[in-house]
């Protein structure tokens, strides 16, 4: 567990955190986001790291750190603030105390990348203050029905 201010705490997330955990994200990408769905898959492995942040009780954000390339390097990913509760520093917390923990408690990490959609304007300003240099930029890839090469094979 992580103190960090205003009275809220970081801690690593539980399967019992699930039903917080869709809740924090149904109105995030339309509520289609997948960090519900790959959380039971994120805890259940060695390589990740998922918190939370808790403020008066409630789960009002998460990020997820991947160790990958043997150790040296952390993908930092799927950072999430509840909709209701974003544009309060929220993000910036999670970003700064995580941040705190992988150079205090994953010491073979010599890299810290993340990624996000460039449309995401909040993440890029985020990650900018924390000093980020954009190497690559991708767009949002949107797939919308029908889906015609999902269907079953049929002669």
């Amino acid at each position: 567990e992580m103190s960090s201010p205003s009275g809220s705490f970081i801690r690593a997330l539980e399967l019992s955190d699930l039903p917080s955990v869709k809740e924090l994200c149904k109105g995030i990408y339309d509520g289609m986001d997948t960090v519900p769905f790959m959380l039971p898959a994120w805890l259940a492995s060695e390589h990740d790291h998922t918190f939370g942040l808790i403020v008066d009780g409630r789960l009002v954000g998460i990020r997820c750190l991947k160790v990958i390339d043997g150790g040296r390097t952390v993908w930092s990913h799927s950072m999430r603030v509840h909709p209701e509760m974003q544009r309060k520093g929220y993000a910036s917390i999670l970003r700064d105390e995580i941040d705190k923990y992988i150079s205090s408690s994953l010491l073979s990490v010599v890299r810290l990348r993340s990624c996000t959609t460039t449309d995401n304007d909040a993440s890029i300003k985020l990650s900018r203050r924390a000093g980020a240099i954009p190497h690559i930029a991708f767009k949002n890839v949107i797939l919308e029905p029908p889906f015609t090469h999902l269907l079953p094979y049929t002669k």
